[in-house]
């Protein structure tokens, strides 16, 4: 927690701390951020000396201090207490208060950078009422501002096992295929399309050894005897004799298969280049 002195017309001011090895700081525009309220920001306070390509994700919570009244104290995270993250909210000090008891924590969160290297909220408490001495806000000049922040650790994604830590994998692009590899990877995590229930008894799915090399065993079903494939779009008709570049259906079998199965990322050309797609 800081206690700032906040006297004479500075445009800005400043509360140092150290944290993961960085040199952070609150930025305060007391007399607000071209708009009347008291504008806060959580900054990098050595950005400049920074190599190209740093960045950090950090979740933080910034308060300030009523310093007569604690349960006034206004705290700004992700829900903003205001239209600043989204969230309309009443007007009424005592409204909004009950409301923040109700809702479950959250914290802002920023991908900082070498150019985006300060986040925060450009209205916090109006000038009105920080000028006001019977707030509570401002004591002999001084205001009291806090900060809750945490750097989410570094990943090598290079060397990162997403079947390892997630147990899925994902699709590459192919630098123009993220809404088609999101449309997949979302149809994929639907139950009803991935695993549907066939009327075979006791025996093997009929799903093609193109499709995965060998055939899915039963079992997997709700009662004896039943059998649930695994995949739905096993469904659509294909033959071992096809060929995946040229054929959607199986194309797209394949794609569903190693999705759930492999353990790296997927590969989308033989289902482009189904499509007609060669480039």
């Amino acid at each position: 927690m800081w206690t700032l002195r906040l006297c004479g017309r500075a445009r800005c001011a400043y509360a140092r701390l150290s944290l993961h090895g960085l040199n952070r700081r609150i930025l305060l525009f007391p007399g607000g951020n071209n708009v009347q309220q008291l504008s806060v920001y959580l900054d990098v306070a050595d950005s400049a000396t920074l190599p190209q390509g740093w960045t950090r994700h950090a979740h933080f919570t910034l308060t300030v201090h009523n310093q007569k009244d604690p349960t006034k104290n206004v705290v700004k995270d992700s829900l903003g207490l205001q239209t600043e993250r989204g969230r309309d909210w009443p007007r009424s000090p005592g409204l909004r208060r009950s409301l923040l008891l109700l809702l479950p924590p959250a914290d802002a969160d920023h991908q900082f950078s070498v150019r985006a290297c300060d986040w925060g909220f450009r209205e916090f408490v109006t000038l009105a009422e920080l000028k006001d001495v019977s707030t509570g806000f401002m004591v002999d000049d001084k205001l009291m501002i806090s900060a809750k922040v945490r750097v989410e650790p570094q990943v090598n994604w290079w060397s990162w096992d997403s079947k390892k830590e997630t147990g899925f994998v994902g699709l590459k692009n192919q630098g123009a295929t993220c809404y088609m590899n999101s449309l997949l990877q979302s149809l994929t995590h639907i139950p009803y399309f991935r695993k549907v229930s066939c009327p075979c008894t006791r025996k093997r799915c009929g799903t093609p050894k193109a499709i995965c090399g060998s055939a899915v065993r039963c079992g997997a079903g709700s009662s004896p005897g039943c059998c649930v494939c695994a995949q739905a779009v096993y469904h659509m008709p294909t033959t071992d004799t096809e060929d995946p570049e040229k054929s959607i259906p199986l194309a797209m079998q394949r794609i569903f298969y190693k999705l759930q199965y492999s353990d790296t990322s997927v590969s989308t050309k033989q289902l482009t280049k189904s499509f007609g797609w060669d480039t």
